[in-house]
């Protein structure tokens, strides 16, 4: 949230915020804040990473929701292709549950997230920029296999009862999702109208 003037925290003053915010149940709270000054620079001494106490979605709360809900990266993606988690290419002998990725589709929202027939819900989501060379550490494969060529990448992490999974938002409209040991290409498609499958598996 950017201020058109400079706000205050007792003599500290800032221009900016990024909040980031808990949601379970229709309430929702803050975990984590920060604050900048005019020149884009953190502000330490006001820096918040203790969550607050949880609150009922209010009016203002309720429309800032439905329109995350609405914005990338949550929808409903169509799985274009498939690669394995080592960044090879589909096989000759895939099996027809593998073949049946493409075309599919994963659903992608703050309080669940589906995908290849397996859903987490309640997963921690977290939205931001990692370093090309980071990724490729973690995940013991080059990007460039995947087609991303640039040194930061956006991404969403989706943690989920001890597994984690990676979403690279590649362009608008355009997401890689690494789930179960795959990496499903995938393109948004209109949210309008948008439902979760009517059974969840786990």
């Amino acid at each position: 949230m950017a201020y058109s003037k400079s706000e205050s925290i007792g003599n500290i003053k800032f221009r900016s915020r990024i909040d980031k915010y808990e949601f379970e149940n229709g309430n929702y709270r803050t975990i984590d804040s920060r604050y900048f000054d005019s020149n884009g620079r953190e502000i330490s001494a006001l820096t918040s990473s203790t969550p607050q106490k949880w609150r009922a979605a209010s009016a203002t709360a309720s429309r800032m929701i439905d329109a995350l809900r609405n914005a990338a990266p949550f929808g409903r993606w169509k799985v274009l292709k498939y690669k394995y988690g080592d960044g090879s290419n589909p096989r000759s002998d895939d099996s027809r549950e593998v073949i049946a990725l493409t075309n599919s589709f994963a659903f992608v929202n703050f309080n669940r997230v589906t995908a290849a027939k397996t859903s987490c819900d309640s997963p921690s989501l977290d939205l931001g920029n990692l370093q090309k060379k980071e990724i490729e550490k973690r995940l013991s494969i080059s990007l460039d296999s995947l087609g991303i060529a640039s040194n930061e990448v956006r991404t969403l992490s989706i943690r989920c009862h001890g597994s984690n999974s990676l979403m690279f938002l590649t362009s608008p409209g355009k997401a890689i999702l690494l789930w179960d040991g795959m990496f499903l290409m995938m393109e948004r498609e209109d949210r309008s109208g948008f439902t979760f499958p009517p059974v969840t598996i786990k």
